[in-house]
This record gives structure tokens, C-alpha cells and sequence, in this order.
């Protein structure tokens, strides 16, 4: 009987002590893992954090102000030629009158007045003269002089502008002059198949060499 009881209280015991060591492992497990898993989650989830000084941040600071102010070179015909300093996007007529506006002898009348201005152009404000003299040599230039069709430099379609000039009679025209040279004189046209007197006559107050 005394044995049974020895044995009973030593099984309580290594059952007592069982559950403690199940109790702890248990606690010891879950704890470790979840510890674990929590410090790898913030590991992958901490943000760098970068502390600019505030010299750095004045610097970008100036860089950004910077960087939306262009520089224009206004000269010719104004007041006060110089270089000025505008907010991008700024329009060329801001240019002209922050150099005191054109002069009595100038024009802008050839100048793209209401263009965005660009970092670094050069406006150049031209006299009334200078103005005739770019606008004659660009009409040279596109085959019409003093209202005339220059039958050595005129396009097809400026050709085709002629009195009884259609498409095929302006391509001859202009085939003559790339295979013979310029015309020396308004009567050569007559030269082309198809144009001669009567034709002549209709357009030679039209056409100039």
C-alpha cells in the first residue's frame, strides 16, 4: 500500500513536470517565431530616412528658383539694349518693352511679337529700312521681285499664277532652266513650246530675269 502511494505521487509528479517543460517549450516556440518574424518585417519594411542639412536644402532651393528664370539678349532698334532675365514662358513683347520699347527709327512689325521667348535668344529690333530690305530679299528669294513672277527662281504653282500658264507649261519652264541655264531676257520664255506671241504678250507686264 505505502509502495502504491510512492508510486502515484511519483507519476504526479513526472506528469506535473511533463506539463511545465510542454507549458515552456510552447511559450519558448511561439515567442522566438513571432519575434523573429516580426523583426524580419520591419527589417523589410523600415524606410531610409535621408536628413538634408539646411544648406543643402537652400541650394536646391536656389537651383529650383533658378532654373525658371531665362536670359534674353535684346539689341538694334530700342532704348535700352541689353540682357534681361524673365520667367520662362514669357512672351517676346515683354523682351522689347523691358528695353525701353522701339525706337522712332525701328519696327517690329516682321517680329514674332506674341512668341515665347527661349534661354539665351538674341532679339534684334531692325529699322524700318532694314525691314524693306529683308522683306524684298525674301520675296527674291520665293521667285516674286517688286510684284513680279522671276520666271528664272518662280515655283510651279507661282509659274501656274501667269496668265495661260497651266501645270505642264510651268514643268517646261522649269525643265528648260535646269537643262539650258537662266533665262537672259522676259522674250526667252518664248523658247518653251507653246508660248509665243499671243502667249507672250498676256504675261510679259507679269514676269521678270
Amino acid at each position: 500500500m505505502h509502495n502504491k502511494k510512492i508510486q502515484y505521487l511519483i507519476s504526479a509528479v513526472i506528469f506535473i513536470v511533463l506539463g511545465i517543460a510542454y507549458f515552456v517549450y510552447q511559450n519558448q516556440d511561439n515567442g522566438s517565431d513571432g519575434d523573429y518574424f516580426q523583426m524580419t518585417d520591419d527589417c523589410f519594411t523600415h524606410e531610409e530616412t535621408t536628413v538634408s542639412s539646411p544648406d543643402a536644402v537652400q541650394d536646391k532651393g536656389n537651383a529650383e528658383k533658378d532654373e525658371k528664370l531665362i536670359y534674353v539678349y535684346v539689341c538694334g532698334h530700342v532704348h535700352n539694349a541689353g540682357v534681361y532675365t524673365f520667367p520662362a514662358g514669357s512672351r517676346r513683347f515683354l523682351a522689347v518693352e523691358a528695353a525701353g520699347g522701339v525706337t522712332k527709327d525701328g519696327t517690329t512689325e516682321f517680329l514674332e511679337m506674341a512668341g515665347v521667348l527661349s534661354d539665351g535668344e538674341r532679339i534684334y529690333v531692325p529699322s524700318v529700312e532694314e525691314a524693306g530690305e529683308q522683306e524684298l530679299l525674301a520675296a527674291e528669294a520665293s521667285g516674286v521681285t517688286n510684284g513680279l513672277v522671276n520666271i528664272n527662281k518662280a515655283s510651279k504653282e507661282q509659274l501656274m499664277s501667269l496668265p495661260g500658264i497651266g501645270e505642264s507649261r510651268a514643268e517646261q519652264i522649269i525643265q528648260y532652266r535646269e537643262t539650258n541655264g537662266l533665262f537672259q531676257d522676259i522674250r526667252d520664255i518664248m523658247k518653251i513650246s507653246g508660248i509665243k506671241e499671243a502667249a507672250f504678250a498676256k504675261i510679259k507686264e507679269y514676269i521678270c530675269v
